[in-house]
């Protein structure tokens, strides 16, 4: 038994009298391979001086092995003495065998600090010194990666990939891939790179990507597949319960799009898309008492929402509370009434026959929907009521631009102007 394998028996043991007197002898007759191996076990078991005094000896001994300052000036940082980590670390000239080494370490400092310039620097350099070498090209990934440009991440996957390299440190590097394709908006390629991951591999942020990007090409059925699973899995997986009951919605699956919202909001109260999509359904149901508690609970949380806004103003409309919504819209400022509001406005008060203000609110729409047919039938039916004969020839006139092809309304557009 070497006095180094004492050394780490003795320690095993609580010795640490016995430890320390056999690293001296370590110190005389162990051969450096030995020693280094030592001095990482240690480090390895928790006792980081006793590692940098191994450390220290071997550069004292081989100043020239400039490997033996990196494994120091790595342990260093790693234990929060920067300035003297970083001192060793920088010794180290480009002509030494060390350097490349010593630059991965530094990379690696960098990136963990948030220096992501000085670590990006560190890796193209060390690229530049062996282009082919697997782990700097996936350094180089992961840092692009956790940068946010994943343009250039998912270059160095791929590069990684076509070089037979499917996983590095634990890695999958097709599902970094995938997720890097994803976060830059490239829907197609991403789904395609994620979806021939086995199933092993599809964890739950991955089904949730997969949801997502589902989504994206309009595959809900596929959406709700993949979310489903992640919220049956992990059901406080807070991001997946909105774009589930979007797909829900989609697929005409209002009871279930209510219930998956609502169960979102079990766990967040801060979801504007939830409560949308909750009361959307709602609505869709039927249930007017249940949407009106939830945009007007949303609107609690946040009162300057306008999509909540809308969905309160639908509300009424849906219920003929005409009052209600008159209350409500005409509470807020101007600038804060969006187009469709004006037009629900204008309907409650052709409602509640307060007809002044509806052809107020009638026009200020008109801006926004003069080529929707819906509305100009609706703005017509009330011209028609008021008995209004210029209005009605006017929106006559503009719905015919938009649909040329009505020979009804082309009809009562002649009547109405021969008279």
């Amino acid at each position: 038994m070497s006095y180094s394998e004492q050394v780490l028996h003795n320690l095993s043991d609580n010795n640490l009298e016995e430890a320390q007197t056999n690293l001296k002898y370590a110190f005389k007759e162990d051969d450096s391979e030995t020693l280094s191996s030592l001095a990482e076990e240690l480090y390895a078991m928790g006792f980081t001086d006793q590692s940098q005094q191994v450390y220290r000896f071997l550069i004292k001994q081989h100043p020239k092995e400039d490997i033996f300052k990196v494994f120091l000036g790595e342990l260093l940082l790693n234990e929060n003495q920067e300035t003297e980590g970083l001192s060793y670390l920088y010794e180290i000239t480009e002509e030494s065998d060390a350097y490349l080494q010593a630059l991965l370490v530094l990379a690696d400092y960098y990136q963990t600090e948030g220096v992501f310039e000085a670590a990006e620097q560190k890796l193209k350099e060390a690229h530049q010194i062996d282009p082919e070498e697997p782990v700097i090209i996936f350094g180089l990934a992961e840092l692009y990666y956790s940068m946010g440009q994943f343009q250039p991440a998912s270059e160095y996957y791929s590069l990684l990939l076509d070089g037979g390299e499917n996983y590095i440190a634990n890695t999958n590097i097709q599902k970094r891939l995938g997720l890097a394709l994803a976060k830059m908006g490239d829907y197609e390629e991403a789904l395609n790179e994620l979806k021939e991951l086995n199933d092993l591999e599809k964890d739950t942020e991955v089904n949730y990507q997969l949801g997502l990007l589902s989504l994206q090409v309009n595959d809900d059925k596929q959406a709700e597949n993949y979310l489903m699973a992640v919220v049956d899995e992990m059901p406080d997986y807070i991001s997946a319960y909105a774009p589930l009951a979007m797909a829900q919605q989609h697929l005409g699956k209002n009871e279930e799009a209510l219930n998956t919202a609502q169960a979102g909001l079990s766990y967040t109260e801060f979801d504007e898309a939830l409560y949308q999509i909750a009361g959307e359904a709602a609505l869709y149901l039927k249930q007017f008492d249940t949407a009106q508690k939830i945009f007007e609970k949303g609107l609690a949380i946040n009162e300057d929402s306008q999509v909540l806004k809308a969905g309160l103003s639908q509300t009424y409309l849906r219920q003929k509370s005409y009052q209600a919504e008159i209350d409500f819209l005409t509470q807020l400022d101007e600038d804060q009434l969006t187009p469709q509001m004006n037009w629900d406005l204008a309907k409650a008060y052709q409602e509640t026959e307060q007809f002044e203000q509806a052809k107020a609110q009638y026009l200020l729409a008109y801006r926004a929907f003069s080529t929707d047919t819906d509305f100009l039938k609706q703005m017509l039916e009330f011209a028609q009521e008021l008995a209004d004969r210029e209005l009605q020839i006017l929106l006559m006139q503009q719905y015919l631009k938009v649909n040329p092809d009505d020979l009804q309304m082309q009809n009562d557009l002649d009547d109405l102007q021969n008279r």
